[in-house]
C-alpha cells in the first residue's frame, strides 16, 4: 500500500504541480504578471478531461487543498497588480470551496480573508 503523502501527491497531475511551482518562483522574483498565469494553468491542469464516475472519483480533499492555495495565491498576484475586482473574485472563489470551511489550515483561512478584505477595500 502506498502511504497517504505519496497517494495525495500522485493525485495531482505533475504538470499542475510544475505550474504551481513556477507560479511561486515568478511571484518571488515579482514578475506578478507570470505568477498570475502560472497559477492560472495549474487550475486549468485540475479540470477533468472525462466524466466523473465511481473509478474515477475526484480526489477530495487533495485537490480542493490544492486549488484552495493556487486561488489564493492567484488573488495576491492580482492585489500586487491592482486588478482589486478580480481579487475580489479570486478570494470569493476560493472562499465557496467546501474545504475552506472544513478542512483548511487556519493559516490559510486568514490568508484569503485578509486578501479578500484588502481586495474589496481597494476596489
Amino acid at each position: 500500500t502506498m502511504s497517504q503523502t505519496t497517494s495525495e501527491t500522485s493525485q495531482i497531475p505533475t504538470s499542475a504541480t510544475r505550474h504551481k511551482n513556477q507560479g511561486g518562483a515568478h511571484f518571488a522574483s515579482s514578475n506578478y504578471e507570470s505568477s498570475l498565469k502560472s497559477y492560472q494553468s495549474a487550475l486549468s491542469c485540475l479540470q477533468p478531461t472525462e466524466p466523473i464516475t465511481s473509478r474515477r472519483p475526484l480526489h477530495w480533499p487533495e485537490h480542493e487543498r490544492f486549488v484552495l492555495a493556487c486561488r489564493s495565491n492567484a488573488a495576491l498576484c492580482l492585489l500586487r497588480l491592482s486588478r482589486f475586482p478580480e481579487a475580489a473574485e479570486e478570494c470569493a472563489n476560493a472562499r465557496s470551496l467546501p474545504i475552506f470551511q472544513v478542512a483548511a489550515s487556519e493559516r490559510l483561512r486568514e490568508k484569503v480573508l485578509a486578501r479578500h478584505a484588502e481586495a474589496l477595500l481597494e476596489w
